[in-house]
């Protein structure tokens, strides 16, 4: 009788044990920037699950699994080659993006049924990265897409039409995606590195440039000088012109108003304050140009007296 009574005192443990069990639950968590669905042996469960924490059972053959996915913003940098048909040459292109990945159901669905979940440290929780739904639905059209934009166009125009690049760029790409659970946001060629040969010729056609400005400011400074110079020479000439005509004035007014016998008289004079002039310079000069008062004051300034 006693023994009867131990094993079901047992036997309501176990029951109650297990009832407790299945009511606890094994607790689970969607974390902010994450939707989730239920995976059952039947397959995913209809609906999503939220931002917020809920417990699957624990009394099961094949237990319930909760597959997360990230909705985060996911940033991403691919670098290539795109070969340029009409240089013939390569250009190393830098696509710097970053995706939204949707948290509707409807999207989110395509992200569940599409994308590998990779085990976490919890046994009943699996996830989905960011990157593998991007490598899933977008690595490969940014490169085509990127190489489809680029190759209309000669590598010059890329380099000088960057930001009509970009947007036409982001437009071709958002168009590839529209069906797609991931969106662009932003999307720019970050880095736009030409060959070797295309950077050479830059820096030669740079150097003619600075060369061809500085002969062009070499030049201006000549013109300059020589304009400066050519000033000079006109006034110079123009006062030379004006001294000329003035000793000739000069000379024609002394012509007309000086009788023979007056420069004479003036030049016996000169010649004999000379003479006289302890400070008088020693001279020689012709004697024709004592006929004149002009070649007489020529004289008395040579020898340094006033011979008034």
């Amino acid at each position: 009788m006693l023994k009867t009574m131990k094993q079901k005192l047992v036997l309501v443990f176990a029951i109650i044990s297990i009832a407790m069990v299945a009511c606890l639950g094994h607790p689970v968590e969607v974390p902010a920037a994450h939707v989730g669905k239920v995976m059952t042996d039947g397959g995913f469960q209809e609906g999503i699950k939220h931002p917020s924490t809920f417990k699957l059972e624990t009394s099961c053959k094949a237990c319930d699994t909760l597959v997360l996915a990230e909705t985060s913003d996911y940033k991403t940098v691919e670098s290539f080659d795109v070969f340029m048909p009409q240089d013939e040459l390569f250009l190393t292109v830098e696509v710097s993006g970053t995706y939204a990945i949707a948290s509707d159901e409807t999207n989110a669905d395509k992200v569940f049924s599409r994308v590998t979940a990779e085990p976490t440290e919890d046994d009943r929780v699996k996830k989905i990265t960011a990157k593998r739904v991007y490598d899933t639905y977008v690595g490969q059209v940014v490169e085509t897409t990127t190489q489809g934009v680029l190759t209309r166009y000669t590598i010059e125009h890329v380099l000088i039409n960057r930001d009509a690049i970009n947007t036409e760029l982001q437009q071709a790409i958002t168009d590839k995606l529209e069906i797609a659970p991931i969106k662009p946001i932003l999307l720019s060629l970050t880095k736009v590195e030409p060959p070797p040969i295309i950077v050479q010729a830059q820096a030669l056609a740079k150097e003619r440039e600075i060369e061809i400005k500085k002969a062009e400011a070499d030049k201006e400074i000549a013109i300059t000088k020589a304009n400066a110079a050519l000033e000079v020479a006109e006034a110079v000439q123009e006062a030379d012109l004006v001294e000329a005509e003035t000793q000739v004035l000069v000379n024609q007014l002394l012509a007309e108003s000086v009788s023979d016998a007056f420069v004479t008289q003036r030049s016996l004079r000169i010649l004999q304050s000379i003479a006289d002039n302890d400070n008088a310079k020693v001279i020689l000069f012709p004697t024709d140009l004592m006929d004149t008062i002009a070649g007489q004051n020529q004289i008395l300034e040579s020898a340094n007296i006033s011979g008034e």
